[in-house]
């Protein structure tokens, strides 16, 4: 008979049992990651099919909607009957538009061009004209809508979505709703100075996506520009760049550079440009002008100058042309200022 062997080592024991335990409770710990994990996917699928259950492919979601809503929203503004194909520009705070590709060479403007608030909950057949912003645009180009304000240019558009209109007539016949006609999906951000009034920036995007019922545009308000954006870049000698930003750009966030490449300073995010130099001429203490075409109210006494030109983007239908890319570049208002060299 064998003998029965009683004799344990008490610490070895303890030291199995112990390593046994910690097995287990490390296999019960994985299995509550696994369980939690598949819990995760399982739930992130879920929302994943929600989502895309609601998604149309190149529709611009609007008024807080999902794609599927939003163009039930869409049928109470847009009557497919009643599209304008047009091509657009922006240029500094305000967008511009043509009848066929914006050609500077061969303008086609359109005229009367208006701004409608989109709300969720319009009814289909009344848009109340107090919502309205428009500015009409004559065949110099000498105005355009504004991206950031009203009509009366002061106060800032409400937060919410809009769309543009062509020949806007009453409030129940508020024209054509002008679509992009180009190939792409588009979209550009745009910030407005700090508005010590409001005491916010506004920041707007385009969509210009070639499936959406309509051009739309979105207005949100942020606290400050972000990091890499600027109110104006001002090229020039240090010192009278200095100048020219404490004369006319006080409160604003600006850019010195004393010397920089047109094609670097393009890719800048700002709205405005100036160049300042000492060419003076005919006895002027200081000559500030820009573009014939875009008119600011500036001088235009002088030609055109290729630093206005190549930083139009889109708008000149010259410039950086191989950065375009076949996309609608966003220019910047481009200033020349010139002051007397003392």
């Amino acid at each position: 008979m064998a003998e029965e062997i009683t004799d344990f080592n008490d610490e070895e024991l303890t030291r199995k049992l112990l390593a046994k335990r910690r097995v287990r409770g490390l296999l019960i710990a994985v299995n509550f990651v696994l369980f939690g994990y598949l819990a995760y996917q399982i739930g992130a699928n879920i929302v994943h099919l929600v989502r895309t259950a609601n998604d149309v492919e190149g529709i611009v979601p609007i008024a807080d909607k999902n794609q599927k809503e939003s163009l039930e929203i869409y049928k109470a503004y847009v009557n497919n009957d009643k599209i304008f194909n047009a091509d657009f520009a922006i240029y500094g705070d305000k967008i511009y538009f043509t009848d066929g590709n914006f050609n500077k060479d061969n303008i086609k403007t359109i005229e009367n061009v208006q701004l409608i608030e989109v709300q969720a909950d319009k009814s289909k057949d009344i848009i109340i004209k107090n919502n309205l912003a428009y500015d009409n645009i004559d065949e110099y180009l000498t105005s355009g809508v504004s991206l950031f304000y009203d009509k009366t240019g002061k106060k800032p558009l409400e937060k919410g979505d809009y769309l543009f209109y062509h020949d806007y007539d009453n409030p129940t016949d508020y024209g054509e709703a002008i679509k992009v006609t180009n190939q792409l999906d588009m979209k550009y951000e745009i910030y407005s100075s700090l508005n010590n009034e409001y005491d916010f920036c506004i920041k707007t995007t385009i969509y210009a996506y070639k499936n959406n019922p309509a051009l739309v545009m979105n207005v949100d308000y942020i606290a400050s520009l972000p990091d890499n954006c600027y109110d104006v870049v001002i090229v020039g000698e240090a010192e009278k760049a200095e100048k020219i930003k404490n004369e006319l750009y006080t409160n604003q966030k600006v850019l010195i550079k004393e010397t920089i490449i047109d094609k670097e300073l393009f890719k800048i995010n700002a709205r405005e440009l100036v160049k300042v130099t000492d060419e003076i001429s005919d006895n002027e203490e200081r000559v500030t002008y820009s573009s014939v075409l875009l008119n600011d109210g500036l001088d235009k006494s002088k030609s055109e100058d290729p630093f206005i030109v190549n930083n139009a983007g889109y708008a000149m239908s010259r410039g950086f042309e191989y950065e375009f890319n076949n996309e609608h570049y966003a220019g910047k208002l481009a200033k020349i200022i010139e002051l007397e060299n003392k």
